[in-house]
């Protein structure tokens, strides 16, 4: 089995740390599988990846920014269609791609043409003009549905379980291991 799993950040950041725990989960669930990591660029989470990717590599990433809107519909735009080659490319060659936010457009509108082959995890509760783009590019996808909680899928439109489309949809709350043991207080006031 081939699995591809597709992550914006390469900091050691919250989302950073659940993308490293669902792919620790997947290499769990599927020990034999062939696990691909994308990253935009080498940084602290390689390390914590090591242990559970075949292979990271580094790749320009088609990212959906609040403050970068302007930027991705004017200039950036030329970058998509590789973008989106990239993306197609690497998800007809995997039998899963997990993304890990639905600000990845590039995997996300390549999910259309694969469907069934994309698990798009959805962690954000975005406002404004980047939530009415985010809810039309979720709809569009044919990617099955992860939420990190229900206000998220609240959020989202409140999808059902199993949509028309017969794309399902899931609530799973994020996990981060914590401390082995708890920390003694040194807060005495």
């Amino acid at each position: 089995m081939r699995i591809a799993c597709v992550h914006q950040g390469y900091e050691l950041y919250g989302s950073d740390r659940s993308f490293a725990e669902s792919v620790a989960a997947l290499r769990a669930a599927f020990p034999a599988a062939e696990i691909e990591v994308v990253l935009p660029r080498e940084g602290p989470i390689v390390e914590i990846l090591k242990p559970h990717a075949s292979r990271i590599v580094f790749e320009p990433l088609w990212v959906l920014r609040r403050q970068a809107m302007f930027r991705l519909a004017t200039v950036e735009m030329a970058r998509l269609p590789a973008a989106l080659w990239r993306a197609w490319r690497r998800m007809r060659g995997s039998d899963l791609t997990y993304i890990n936010t639905s600000i990845i457009a590039d995997y996300a509108l390549a999910a259309r043409l694969l469907p069934r082959k994309a698990l798009l995890h959805i962690h954000e509760i975005p406002e404004g003009i980047l939530r009415k783009v985010l809810v039309a590019l979720m709809r569009w996808s044919k990617a099955d549905l992860i939420f990190n909680s229900r206000a998220t899928r609240a959020t989202f439109g409140d999808p059902p379980a199993i949509d028309a489309k017969g794309r399902r949809t899931h609530v799973v709350y994020n996990g981060v291991a914590g401390p082995a043991a708890a920390l003694p207080m040194t807060y005495d006031g």
